[in-house]
This record gives structure tokens, sequence and C-alpha cells, in this order.
């Protein structure tokens, strides 16, 4: 039920540079990440890029914690 709670969001963030998640396939974490050009970079740019991070995870977090609280079947290779 997350994933595809979490491909909807990255479809309604597209954009250039936009924040997307991810799932770590080794440890079954979900990332949170926004690409930011170094060389053209402003510190108004890196704040504007954390606050885009920061909104699209409060707007996520009551249906993320909805989810993660659903029992999941177990992993057939053993992972989280």
């Amino acid at each position: 039920a997350l994933l595809p709670l979490l491909l909807d969001s990255n479809f309604l963030m597209m954009g250039e540079n936009a924040p997307v998640f991810g799932r770590d396939p080794r440890s079954g974490d979900i990332a949170l990440q926004c690409g930011i050009a170094l060389a053209d970079t402003t510190v108004d740019a890196v704040c504007r890029a954390l606050l885009a991070l920061s909104d699209a995870a409060t707007k996520l977090k009551p249906a993320l914690a909805a989810v993660a609280s659903v029992p999941r079947a177990p992993d057939p290779a053993g992972r989280a």
C-alpha cells in the first residue's frame, strides 16, 4: 500500500530537481531526495529545496503513518 502512495506523490511533484521518494533496497527505508546543481547554487536555492522537501514530507506524514501501521507480508527474499 505504501509504494503506490509514494509513486503517486512522485508523479504529483514532477519538475526539474523536484523532490522524489525512493526506497533503499537493502534496509527498506524510505528516502526523500532533491537534486541541487552545485555549480550555480545559492543559499536561497538550498533553502527552497529544503522547504520543498519538508513540505512534501509533512503533507504525506499522516498517510505514511497509516500505511506503516498495516502489517506487511514477509518479504520472500528475507529483507525488510
